[in-house]
């Protein structure tokens, strides 16, 4: 009877895992498909494959910076802050995305924002190049 205890809740672990995986695995390569788009200067087709990897894995920072940087190449810098700012809200310590919406802020001559992003860059990571 222990073996078909067993059989069961590996077989419900599998059911509800699996999508979870799957997920995880199309967020992950839909990511890397947008760095390697945005490294070859195709900012539209990146901001698709960061879409995709958005939507696949809603809680990745990483993509809404990313997706974040896309726009910003592109000019469209309300998009670009609105990015970072949901790259922020997941995660108030990363500080690339702080770095980069303070400078989508500072494009858009917002300079008080821009300064407080800036600061709190330098306040999170004292060490990081100053320039």
């Amino acid at each position: 009877m222990r073996t078909t205890g067993s059989k069961y809740l590996l077989s419900i672990l599998l059911v509800i895992g699996l999508p979870a995986l799957v997920a995880a695995g199309e967020a992950q390569n839909a990511f890397n498909d947008g760095v390697k788009l945005y490294r070859a200067g195709k900012f539209k087709e990146a901001i698709a494959a960061y879409d995709r990897a958005v939507k696949a894995a809603p809680e990745a920072a990483e993509a809404y910076n990313n997706r974040g940087l896309a726009y910003f190449k592109l000019g469209q810098n309300d998009d670009a802050i609105k990015n970072y700012d949901a790259a922020i809200k997941l995660n108030g310590k990363f500080t690339d995305a702080l770095f980069n919406r303070g400078n989508a802020l500072l494009a858009h001559k917002k300079y008080e924002r821009a300064i407080t992003d800036y600061d709190e860059v330098i306040k999170q990571n004292p060490k990081i190049p100053r320039v």
